[in-house]
């Protein structure tokens, strides 16, 4: 948790600046196509590319041609961490939603972004790091609950970039705005009407409060189907294990 919440700080204090202090919403864009542009390079270089060169030629030099099913060369990769995967997934998932109002197509970004990293995770399972040794687990652990604590956050997040940040109140209520000085294509709110815009922002954040909670009580965790899958195994598991207690009492 710590270390998320420094890496948190160090990805999203540059963006928080320009959404809350300067209200710059464009630079705010610019600056998060080229996060997603320099980031997917930088991870693709960085934690496939790079390693997998210097795996192959160390390989090389050392005159070794075994397969990569061999249990020594298994053993001589470096252990996966997943740690690092799940970081980048979240850190992600905090810029599309947020800053989703700012800059929409983030989404459809992301996608095209997480391709090319799904391709590159492959790369680098196979052929880069030890192969990982499947274990059950029941979630994702402590990562679900820092994605709802940022859904909650975006909630706020958004509904400040909308009303103060953005035009999109000017092209309602153009009568709470005027135009700034030095720049008549940008608006500012006028001096008796911030209470007006914060009385919609605040409007905007408990309605989307309201049907967040609602979702989350109608809505279950798993599906009907699962939940009955789930019940019906483990009464087979019970009838099977009375059955075995049965006969071996006789």
């Amino acid at each position: 948790l710590k270390r998320f919440l420094f890496e948190a700080f160090d990805c999203y204090i540059a963006l928080f600046y320009l959404a809350f202090f300067q209200f710059d919403i464009i630079r705010l864009r610019s600056e998060l196509v080229s996060l997603y542009t320099a980031d997917s390079i930088r991870r693709v270089l960085t934690e496939t590319v790079i390693p997998w060169v210097v795996t192959a030629a160390t390989r090389r030099a050392s005159g070794k041609k075994t397969d990569d099913t061999d249990t020594r060369l298994q053993l001589g990769k470096e252990e996966y961490e997943q740690f690092d995967d799940y970081l980048e997934m979240v850190i992600q998932f905090g810029y599309i939603t947020l800053f989703s109002s700012a800059f929409p197509l983030a989404a459809a970004l992301s996608l095209v972004c997480n391709v090319v990293e799904i391709l590159s995770d492959s790369i680098r399972l196979a052929k880069v790091f030890r192969r990982p040794e499947p274990k059950r687990a029941q979630d994702i652990g402590l990562w679900f609950s820092i994605l709802q604590v940022l859904v909650i956050m975006s909630i706020f997040t958004n509904c400040l970039i909308i009303s103060f940040g953005s035009e999109q109140i000017f092209s309602f209520f153009p009568q709470w705005f005027k135009n700034a000085k030095g720049d008549p294509t940008h608006h500012v709110i006028r001096k008796g009407s911030v209470k007006f815009v914060a009385a919609i922002m605040m409007s905007m954040e408990h309605s989307l409060a309201l049907i967040c909670v609602g979702l989350w009580y109608l809505m279950p965790d798993a599906p009907v189907w699962v939940q009955n899958c789930l019940e019906r195994r483990i009464w087979r598991r019970t009838q099977a294990r009375k059955a075995i207690e049965k006969r071996d009492s006789q």
